[in-house]
């Protein structure tokens, strides 16, 4: 069993002085004395969250055993995939120019890189974000429509909670903070928290929670794994 987590930068753990230690997944982790994966990415659209989610099934990096946490983000992003100089990156329109890597899971199956973590692109990347801004920028005036992108993250959301259920995956789904949230998308869906990591952490309008806030939030999922019954194949503490 491992805990796998999926998200934007609530669940990177943006903010925290030492991410990989002080984020929810870790401390939830350590609870159980079990591996802990973050798949948080800054700036992260649901778009990223769905493929990420489905990629890491179809390569069996989640498991049937292991405890998977989703938290969807705001519907308004969008990923955008391109290729540059031979390279695979991501803009996450309308919030950043900025070209993202992916993550992907080391050989190892605990670590985690950006998928050109071995080249030194800090001044590509910014080559990229200067030549694709003004193109960016036409695609949200023109085609980025907040009513599209509820529908879609409603279907992202149906979509992905009806097959893990029906495939018999443990899991559990959360938005990241109050103004991403989607009214009633919750209902009738047992393992889809009612409460959102930002409010429930007592955290000011969009920002991140701290380190107190990601402690109280793995301790909250630790009562509701509890509560689920889910199959930890170990004692609870």
């Amino acid at each position: 069993m491992k805990i796998v987590s999926i998200g934007c930068s609530f669940t990177e753990g943006q903010g925290l002085e030492r991410q990989a230690f002080e984020c929810y997944t870790t401390k939830l982790s350590e609870k159980f004395h079990k591996q802990g994966i973050n798949f948080g990415s800054c700036g992260a659209s649901n778009d990223y969250i769905f493929r990420k989610t489905f990629e890491l099934l179809e390569n069996k990096t989640i498991e049937k055993e292991d405890i998977l946490l989703i938290q969807w983000t705001h519907y308004n992003r969008k990923e955008l995939p391109f290729y540059y100089n031979k390279k695979k990156f991501y803009h996450y329109a309308p919030n950043s120019f900025w070209p993202y890597d992916d993550k992907i899971l080391l050989n190892d199956g605990c670590s985690i890189k950006n998928e050109n973590y071995n080249y030194d692109l800090a001044d590509l990347k910014k080559e990229i974000e200067k030549n694709n801004t003004d193109l960016i920028k036409k695609y949200i005036l023109q085609f980025l429509y907040d009513e599209y992108q509820i529908i879609t993250t409603k279907n992202y959301i149906n979509s992905l909670y009806t097959y893990l259920q029906h495939f018999g995956y443990q899991h559990i789904h959360f938005f990241g903070w109050k103004d991403c949230v989607i009214k009633d998308i919750n209902q009738n869906k047992k393992y889809f928290l009612n409460d959102n990591f930002g409010e429930f952490t007592n955290t000011i309008e969009n920002h991140h929670p701290d380190k107190k806030g990601h402690l109280n939030w793995a301790n909250y999922l630790y009562e509701k794994i509890k509560e689920f019954n889910f199959n930890t194949k170990i004692n609870l503490i």
